[in-house]
C-alpha cells in the first residue's frame, strides 16, 4: 500500500494522499432478541493538492486503481483555481512513522458470531434482575482502522488504531412511572466480561431506582455538576466554538468566559482515550492545546491552513480528523477537559441550602451561543447534603452568562470513559473523550426534562 501511494505523489505541487481501511463488527440485542449483527469493511481516501496560490483542492477515490486519476484531477483543478493572496502554510518536519501498533486485543478481530454470543449473554444477564424491567438494549461494536498518509513534504505515516464501544439501556416501569438509564464504555481495548456484567447491573439498578424519583420543580438553583456532566458541557459549549466549527459563535483570543478557576484544553496525546491520535490526518502529532486559561480564551485548534492564516508563530495542533474515508479532514476535537481545581465535592455542596446535583448527563445541544444540557439522574441538595432523586432536568441558557456563573471547581478530576461521539462540523461521528472535576454554578435555570 505505502509504495503505491508514494509512487502516485506529484511533486509539481504540494500534495497529500490519505488512504483508510476500516473493519467493524456491531451486535445489538433488544431484550433477549438479536436486533442486528453486522460485519463491515470500508476503504477509501482523498488527494489534497495544496497550491500556495489558491485554496486546497480535494478529490476522493475508493481504490488504488482510481488513485492516479484522482491525483491528476486534483493537480489540474489546483492549477485552474490559482489566485493571488493565497495563505502560506507552516513548514513541517519530514517524519516516517510505520506500523504504529494498536492496543493488542485479538477480540477486536473476532467473528461477528462470537461477538453476538457475548452480547446475548449480557442481554440475558440484564433481564434476570427484576420483573419491573420492561425493556433493554445492549450494543457492542468494535472497529480496527489502518491509515496511510504520504506527502510531497516527507510525511510518511502508517498507523493502526482500535476502538470499542459498549452500551446498555434499561427501561423500568411501575404504576405508569418509567425509569430509564443509559451507560456506555469506550476505549481502545475491550471491556472484560466481569466489568461488562457490572455495567449491566449498574444500569438496571439505576433504572429501577429512578422509579422513585419525583418531578423536579422548575426554577433557578445553585447547581453542582458531576465530572461527566461538566465535561460534556465544556466540550459542547466551549470547545466547539474554539475548534473551527462553522455556525458556532466566535470567541476571539482575550474573551473572558468565566472565573480564574476555568482552564480548558484539548489533548490528543492523552494515553488510552477514545479521541487520542498518534498523528492527525495531515501528519501533525497529537498534542495538548490550551484553549482557555484562568477564564480567558488563549488559543484555538489549528490545521496548517488556519495556522498559516493566523500569522507567524501559530502552529497546527494535531486536530485535523476525518470520520469517513472519502471525506476531507476538518478540525475536530479529541479529548477535551476542564483542568483540576481545589477542594472536594463536599465543600462545593456544603453551603447550598437548596440546590440540584446533576449526575449522568446524556446529551448537550448547543449552537449560536445557547445550550441545553440534559441530566438523567438529578438529585436535590438540601442543607449541604444530597437528598431525594428527582426526574430529569435540562440546564438551559446562554453560553457566556452560564460560564460566568462557575464559582467553584473541585480537585477530583476524572476522565469519562463512556463511548462518547462528536458530530461537530457535520463531518460524521468521531470517537472523543471528556474529562473534568465537579463544578458548581450559581443561579442556573433548570427546566423539566422528559426522563
Amino acid at each position: 500500500m505505502r509504495d503505491h501511494l508514494l509512487a502516485a505523489l506529484d511533486a509539481t505541487l504540494p500534495t497529500e494522499i490519505r488512504f483508510v481501511e476500516h473493519r467493524a463488527l456491531s451486535v445489538v440485542y433488544r431484550g433477549r432478541q438479536l436486533e442486528h449483527a453486522t460485519n463491515t469493511r470500508e476503504q477509501g481516501g482523498t488527494v489534497r493538492c495544496l497550491s500556495p496560490e489558491g485554496p486546497p483542492i480535494q478529490v476522493g477515490f475508493q481504490s488504488l486503481v482510481q488513485l492516479p486519476r484522482a491525483v491528476r484531477r486534483a493537480r489540474d483543478l489546483a492549477r485552474e483555481l490559482r489566485r493571488t493572496g493565497g495563505t502560506p502554510r507552516p513548514a513541517v518536519t519530514a517524519r516516517v512513522v510505520h506500523n504504529v501498533a494498536p492496543s493488542v486485543d485479538d477480540r477486536l478481530v473476532d467473528t461477528v458470531e462470537s461477538l453476538a454470543s457475548r452480547v446475548a449473554h449480557l442481554a440475558n444477564h440484564a433481564y434476570a434482575k427484576d420483573r419491573r424491567l420492561k425493556d433493554s438494549r445492549v450494543h457492542h461494536g468494535v472497529r480496527r482502522s489502518r491509515q496511510w498518509v504520504v506527502t510531497t513534504e516527507g510525511i510518511d505515516l502508517d498507523q493502526e488504531s482500535d476502538e470499542q464501544h459498549f452500551s446498555v439501556l434499561a427501561l423500568a416501569e411501575e404504576g405508569g412511572v418509567v425509569g430509564r438509564s443509559l451507560r456506555s464504555h469506550g476505549a481502545p481495548t475491550m471491556l472484560s466480561n466481569p466489568d461488562a456484567e457490572l455495567l449491566v447491573e449498574q444500569v438496571v439498578r439505576e433504572a429501577l431506582d429512578r422509579l422513585e424519583a419525583v418531578p423536579l420543580r422548575p426554577g433557578r438553583y445553585p447547581v453542582v455538576l458531576d465530572p461527566r456532566a461538566a465535561g460534556l458541557l465544556i466540550h459542547r459549549a466551549v470547545a466547539h466554538a474554539l475548534g473551527g466549527e462553522e455556525g458556532e459563535i466566535t470567541l476571539p483570543v482575550g474573551t473572558r468566559l468565566g472565573p480564574e478557576e476555568l482552564t480548558i484544553a484539548d489533548d490528543g496525546s492523552a494515553v488510552g482515550l477514545r479521541g487520542t491520535v498518534d498523528h492527525d490526518d495531515e501528519g501533525t502529532p497529537g498534542q495538548n492545546t490550551t484553549l482557555v486559561q484562568h477564564g480567558v480564551v488563549v488559543g484555538r485548534l489549528h490545521s496548517r491552513e488556519t495556522a498559516g492564516a493566523a500569522g507567524e508563530g501559530t502552529a497546527p495542533t494535531g486536530n485535523l480528523r476525518t470520520a469517513r474515508p472519502l471525506d476531507g479532514p476538518i478540525l475536530r476535537l479529541t479529548n477535551t477537559y476542564l483542568a483540576n481545581g481545589q477542594g472536594s465535592t463536599e465543600e462545593l455542596l456544603a453551603d447550598i441550602s437548596l440546590g440540584v446535583y446533576c449526575e449522568d448527563a446524556v446529551g448537550c445541544q448547543g449552537g449560536g451561543g445557547s445550550l441545553g444540557l440534559r441530566i438523567a439522574a438529578p438529585r436535590m441538595i438540601r442543607g449541604g447534603r444530597l437528598a431525594e432523586p428527582v426526574r430529569g432536568a435540562v440546564i438551559e441558557g446562554d453560553l457566556l452568562p452560564c460560564l460566568s456563573k462557575v464559582e467553584g471547581v473541585a480537585g477530583d478530576f476524572a476522565w469519562d470513559h463512556s463511548a462518547s461521539w462528536c458530530h461537530g462540523g457535520g463531518g460524521g461521528w468521531l470517537p472523543v473523550s471528556t474529562g473534568a472535576p465537579h463544578i458548581r454554578l450559581l443561579d442556573i435555570d433548570l427546566g423539566l426534562g422528559s426522563g
